[in-house]
């Protein structure tokens, strides 16, 4: 039986599956195998270590002694223009817009900015390739996404849209390294973070001329595509592609219209579902962050503070319900920014800095206030807990008692439910007649925190006598 490459994690099983750390194991004993929770993590494959060796747990982003503001004011302390904010790290400047190329909009997930921005680094030879996630087209045992290198800007689109599915990187760092080309890199937070740990650590990598981030509320393990499949009455093991926010049925961007590609058991032709997040159950299950991994649970990163540009879904209430959707841009990197303001075939306008951290307040909510509520009950509780930067989180003592308690449910539902969707064996039903009490529980103390407010503010009217 093989160990987790990271004992330092056992206690609390914080991984993200990116895979940097079997990627620079200098004598490839770590391998990324999936776990019965649907996650990736990294296995020893044997116990001969050099002595003294510690180079994974150097680039790992949940054990690293190196926060991402020290990596980021390495990067962008002396450069960026527009200053620091503890909500988004550095800034230079930011873009609201959208790609112009039809195809392009229709294929992304919002408005396209992100793969424009790669398509034209590609194209003006600014890079020679392009590291993206994309869908592999095949059902199960194999994974529906991988990590892929990518040469042309026409290709790109087939990694365009959101991703909610875990993705190692192992296997595409290793060519990298081994290779004298440049690289444009997009990727999650907690991945941006551990690349550029092992940048310190070998300098190959520095061929990632441009690293890009998303925004992160939370990932998912592969059961959350599993249960969407089950949800709508498709075998999990005949999916062969989902697009998670399809545009195809001409839907607000806010109701994240799902296309599941599946294999029929009879013909063996491949045949469509669509459903809506709006779905009860769909929504339930991502906004409760049922199938995260326990890491996400204790990242206060949501804005890729140490990658050159982050890119995001322009949730504003102006352009949330447009069936197209625009995305917002938001730079460190000074040259990356000029040579995105040159870019053809772009829209943009100049956003300001608290517009942006206004598009991302419910991932901010749930990544520093939760967060706030999860740290203090894991500090009092557990012996093992991860690197977290207390300073840019609200003082526990300041958090209402009613949001505590439903932070407090919501991430006891997230802890059970791998275990819970395992015990009713991929069933929905079953599934939530498990998660019976605290679902319902989370569902009272959701109406209490919309319904107190409204009283404490007639009270309030009362008391000066103005009703």
């Amino acid at each position: 039986m093989t160990k987790d490459a990271n004992d330092k994690r056992e206690g609390m099983q914080l991984c993200s599956g990116c895979g940097v750390c079997a990627a620079v194991c200098p004598r490839q004993n770590l391998a990324m195998r999936q776990s019965d929770y649907g996650m990736p993590v990294p296995y020893r494959l044997s116990e001969d270590c050099p002595k003294g060796c510690s180079l994974c747990r150097s680039v790992c982003p949940f054990v690293s002694e190196t926060s991402v503001e020290e990596l980021a004011e390495e990067q962008y302390g002396a450069c960026s223009r527009g200053g620091h904010r503890s909500e988004i790290g550095f800034y230079d400047q930011g873009y609201l817009g959208y790609a112009e190329s039809e195809t392009v909009r229709k294929a992304v997930a919002s408005g396209g900015l992100a793969t424009a921005t790669l398509q034209g680094l590609l194209s003006r030879g600014e890079v020679d390739h392009v590291i993206a996630v994309r869908p592999t087209g095949q059902a199960a045992p194999s994974t529906l996404f991988e990590a892929a290198r990518i040469s042309t800007p026409e290709i790109l689109t087939e990694c365009a849209g959101s991703c909610y599915y875990p993705v190692s990187f192992d296997a595409i760092l290793q060519q990298i390294a081994a290779d004298d080309d440049t690289y444009a890199m997009i990727a999650l937070p907690c991945v941006c973070q551990a690349i550029r740990l092992a940048q310190k650590k070998i300098p190959r990598l520095a061929n990632i001329r441009y690293l890009l981030s998303i925004t992160c509320g939370t990932l998912k393990s592969t059961c959350f595509t599993d249960y969407i499949a089950a949800t709508v009455g498709v075998d999990p093991k005949k999916v062969v592609r989902i697009c998670y926010r399809d545009k195809s049925q001409g839907l607000p961007v806010m109701q994240f219209p799902t296309k599941l590609a599946f294999r029929d058991k009879a013909s063996g032709d491949i045949r469509y579902k669509h459903t809506t997040w709006l779905h009860g159950r769909i929504a339930a299950a991502f906004n409760t962050r049922l199938f995260s991994p326990l890491a996400c649970n204790f990242c206060d990163d949501v804005f890729g503070e140490c990658a050159d540009a982050t890119f995001m879904d322009a949730w504003l209430d102006d352009n949330a319900q447009q069936p197209l959707g625009k995305s917002i841009a938001l730079f460190r990197n000074p040259e990356l920014r000029e040579c995105f303001e040159n870019f053809a075939g772009i829209h943009v306008e100049k956003l300001s800095i608290d517009r942006v951290i206004d598009s991302q307040a419910g991932a901010l909510d749930a990544k520093r206030i939760g967060l706030a509520v999860r740290y203090h009950d894991a500090s009092h509780r557990v012996g093992v807990i991860p690197s977290v930067r207390e300073h840019v989180l609200p003082p526990f003592c300041r958090i209402p008692l009613l949001r505590c308690w439903r932070y407090r449910v919501q991430y006891h539902m997230s802890r059970v439910s791998f275990s819970r969707w395992h015990e009713s064996r991929g069933c929905p039903k079953i599934f939530w007649k498990l998660l019976w009490v605290p679902w319902q529980t989370n569902r009272v103390l959701s109406r209490l925190m919309r319904i107190f407010p409204k009283w404490l503010y007639q009270l309030r009217k009362l008391r000066e006598g103005r009703l």
